[in-house]
């Protein structure tokens, strides 16, 4: 299987194309395309793209699924589905990001930050506060228990922005 990066770029997109249809003109395909301009050249490949990124197991699917959704406009539901059984790239970044621009409902994307065990989830509590208007104690209680990321940078946030207590947030 081809490998899903962490970045996404139009080198990795002229492969995915080939991967997924090994007669496809990829020289069509020019250095300054974007998620959009691919979405909309290669639709016939959709479903193949949908059942690629369902079954990648490295590198960051939940933000390329955040980016179909958004650019080339695949469906909101399936990209929740893949970010929620997402166990690798950054599913709490991409959840926040369904809620601010695609619309996706803001408990669901706190119950990703909640239960994340990958990448910054005190820092996407953060932003969920500051962007989507999430309960500041809800994000405390996050950043206070979070054992990855940068939870004190996050803290220092919460304190400087929202007037939190530090010693509440790690108590």
């Amino acid at each position: 299987m081809l490998k899903c990066p962490n970045d996404f770029t139009v080198d990795f997109g002229r492969k995915l194309i080939k991967y997924l249809d090994p007669t496809a003109d990829i020289s069509i395909i020019e250095d300054r395309w974007c998620w959009r301009k691919f979405g909309k050249q290669f639709k016939y490949l959709e479903s193949k793209v949908m059942e690629y990124f369902e079954q990648v197991k490295e590198g960051n699917p939940s933000l390329a699924v955040y980016n179909l959704v958004y650019y080339c406009g695949f469906n909101i539901k399936w990209a929740e589905d893949i970010i929620v059984n997402c166990k690798i790239g950054n599913p709490s970044f991409a959840a926040y990001l369904m809620v601010v621009y695609c619309g996706s409902d803001k408990k669901w994307a706190e119950n990703i930050i909640s239960n994340s065990k990958i990448a910054n989830p005190s820092y996407i509590a953060y932003l969920m506060v500051k962007y989507c208007n999430s309960d500041r104690k809800w994000a405390e209680n996050i950043i206070g228990k979070c054992k990855i990321g940068d939870p004190l940078y996050a803290a220092n946030l919460m304190v400087r922005y929202y007037n939190s207590d530090i010693n509440t947030i790690f108590n």
